[in-house]
């Protein structure tokens, strides 16, 4: 451990953990923590691992969260205390341990902070720390001001990514792809990885595309669902290309399926909260905003609008596509997005980019600008 993760690891004053198989060995794999400041606020995030026999698993995830200066003890020391998925996490952090304005992020290694048998508690032990007030950082929402940002994402793999990619690559932007991985194959992967390699996202958006919108049992059951959301970024990963976002096919998930995407995956287009962009959404929850049903007839009016109202309300706003030209048709029978059409949107966006009043970045990196912190 270096200097920096050995100070990260001294914020953690105390935890107890409520709910976790003590059976098991945890270890503390994240720690982030976002400018301390005694008069300002604190962002933070730590993620829990447990050893199933063969690989650390994630089993909790505090999510990016904000913990106001305003009920820290000594104006530096706070407690978080919440349960997510049935467990419960009592930490006591001292922000002032680290290093003031300076984010710190951190994968503790193995076997780097694994937990000792006793900070694993029962429900009805008494698990107040003595003289610190108990804050529930999950109740307060992010304020400060995001820089407006942009990404796309094209779905489904299909040939004319390479045309995509090389486009983005003229006005010095990263497309991301959302690979139906019943596509992908040895020979297309090389592509996939050179775009990867290059900065490009890579997303998992299912093996076989099925609908995921209805309950549980209806046209899809919670076990097919896993079995699509593991294998698809099982079959990217095993390219060599990390996955860290979910695509939901027709970008809809119903909440039975949501416990599925949120133990695999970082963050998702899920479509849980449609048509809000900002910091309130949970990075599991994100929508996105279709190119080819606002571009109908040729008439870009409306995508440039909706630019310019993501960079008056600093919002994220991640466009999607699928084919180039598309194949998604106009009255006239014409594609409703062609190669003109996407120029003409990254001339738009290039402009207001270069005057720095937004940022068009690849979609892992959107994501840890826009939410100022890591994700698994």
């Amino acid at each position: 451990m270096d200097l920096q993760e050995q100070i990260s690891h001294k914020s953690i004053k105390n935890i107890q953990l409520i709910g976790f198989d003590s059976t098991q060995p945890h270890k503390l794999k994240h720690i982030w923590n976002d400018a301390y400041n005694a008069t300002g606020h604190n962002y933070f995030r730590f993620i829990i691992d447990i050893w199933n026999g063969t690989t650390w698993v994630t089993v909790f995830d505090s999510t990016p969260l904000e913990m106001p200066s305003i009920g820290l003890v000594n104006n530096k020391v706070g407690v978080y205390d919440d349960t997510i998925g049935g467990k419960r996490v009592i930490v006591e952090i001292d922000f002032s341990l680290i290093p003031i304005n300076r984010a710190s992020a951190l994968n503790a290694g193995e076997p780097e902070l694994v937990f000792a048998k006793n900070v694993f508690k029962i429900e009805d032990e008494t698990l107040q720390f003595p003289n610190i007030d108990v804050f529930n950082a999950n109740k307060v929402r992010f304020e400060s001001r995001r820089k407006p940002t942009f990404a796309f994402i094209w779905d489904d793999l299909n040939i004319s990514d390479a045309l995509v990619y090389s486009i983005f690559r003229e006005y010095g932007f990263l497309p991301n792809f959302a690979l139906r991985t019943s596509r992908l194959t040895t020979i297309n992967a090389i592509e996939y990885q050179e775009y990867y390699m290059n900065g490009c996202s890579i997303l998992a958006h299912s093996e076989n595309h099925p609908v995921m919108y209805n309950a549980d049992g209806v046209d899809i059951s919670y076990t097919n669902v896993d079995s699509e959301m593991k294998n698809s970024k099982t079959s990217i990963e095993s390219y060599g290309m990390k996955v860290s976002g979910w695509v939901t096919p027709y970008s809809s998930l119903h909440n039975d399926f949501y416990p599925l995407m949120e133990k695999n995956f970082g963050y998702g287009f899920t479509g849980l909260n449609s048509g809000v962009y900002n910091q309130t959404i949970n990075p599991l929850k994100l929508h996105r905003y279709g190119l080819e049903a606002n571009s109908i007839d040729q008439d870009l009016t409306a995508i440039k609008t909706r630019i310019d109202t993501a960079i008056v309300n600093s919002e994220l706003l991640v466009f999607y596509g699928h084919n180039m030209p598309s194949t998604v048709l106009n009255t006239d029978s014409s594609p409703s997005v062609t190669e003109a059409d996407l120029r003409e949107i990254l001339d738009y966006l290039k402009i207001k980019s270069d005057d720095n009043l937004c940022q068009v970045l690849s979609c892992d990196e959107a994501i840890y600008n826009y939410y100022k912190a890591p994700f698994i």
